[in-house]
């Protein structure tokens, strides 16, 4: 998202990446691996309020900030590995 933000810059058209982690919705609990097994159900339970993190995206955009994270610490940890090792 990089190239569409460079891309875009000269538009006025702004980019914000949102990198979330975890949403608290039903999707993890609807999800199927393709074994057709439930996924764990931790993962909703670590997650962002879908309605707390839409204002939160809303005010990143509207501050055209170019990348937000507004999640968990591990989600964080990795955003900082993706940047140090991209390769992973």
């Amino acid at each position: 998202y990089d190239a569409l933000r460079a891309e875009e810059a000269d538009s006025g058209i702004t980019v914000t990446t949102v990198c979330p982690g975890y949403i608290a919705t039903g999707h993890s609990r609807n999800a199927a691996k393709g074994e057709g097994v439930k996924y764990p159900e931790g993962h909703t339970s670590k997650g962002v309020d879908p309605e707390v993190l839409a204002r939160k995206v809303l005010a990143a955009a509207a501050r055209q900030r170019p990348e937000m994270v507004p999640a968990a610490p591990d989600a964080l940890a990795a955003r900082v590995l993706r940047t140090l090792c991209p390769g992973l």
